[in-house]
């Protein structure tokens, strides 16, 4: 099983490696990712190197299986202020002591610890748990990301979180579901984000909008 890591950093936008990549690759193709200490920082894995084959016009465009590592597990722990781009990851999401952060993930399996004030864009196979957190929000994973054909087709629980901080009937009071305006708008900053931009100046204005998209979503 390999392993990687992104620790500790602060103010970074961080992808993988080519090299990362190509050691994950000789070991094994699934591989566990450990996201630890990081303050005022982008972590965007849909920038992954590509594994199997480029872009060829007579096979058709790049699919999500055809993205390099295959993430069975990812581990987030003590993340401020941050933006985790994660994708698809075909195992468990466990988080503790995040905050301020937005988090876009879609994974068989979510638990939350510790973390406040964080945002999650999610499309997850069974119910999210969480556990001594507070002012979450959760709200359907973005429809401009890549995802597998099968797992795109499957209902996602991304809106029946359960918290066992709270065991009573009632909704509630630690997290709540992003409105529909509110995805509208996410889906307008992640295309800002992502477009490609020719000039020096363009260019400025995307490192400042990465650098501030932590912070100011939700």
């Amino acid at each position: 099983m390999q392993r990687l890591f992104f620790q500790p950093t602060t103010g970074a936008h961080a992808k993988l490696s080519e090299a990362e990549a190509a050691t994950a690759h000789a070991e094994t193709m699934h591989t566990d990712l450990t996201i630890s200490k990081l303050n005022h920082c982008v972590v965007d894995l849909f920038a992954r190197p590509q594994r199997s084959r480029q872009a060829n016009p007579d096979v058709g465009p790049l699919e999500v299986r055809d993205l390099d590592l295959d993430l069975t597990a990812v581990h987030i722990r003590d993340v401020k202020d941050s933006l985790l781009l994660l994708g698809y990851v075909r195992g468990s999401v466990l988080v503790h002591n995040l905050e301020r952060c937005t988090v876009v993930v879609a994974c068989h399996q979510l638990r939350v610890h510790s973390s406040h004030e964080t945002r999650f864009h999610l499309h997850v196979a069974s119910n999210a748990v969480i556990e001594d957190c507070s002012s979450l929000t959760f709200g359907a994973y973005l429809k401009s990301l890549p995802l597998p054909a099968d797992v795109r087709l499957q209902k996602s629980t991304h809106d029946a979180v359960q918290d066992f901080s709270h065991l009573k009937n009632t909704p509630s009071p630690h997290w709540s579901v992003i409105s529909n305006s509110d995805l509208e708008l996410d889906e307008r900053w992640l295309a800002m984000l992502k477009a490609p931009l020719p000039s020096d100046d363009e260019m400025i204005q995307k490192t400042r909008l990465e650098e501030s998209l932590a912070w100011t979503l939700p």
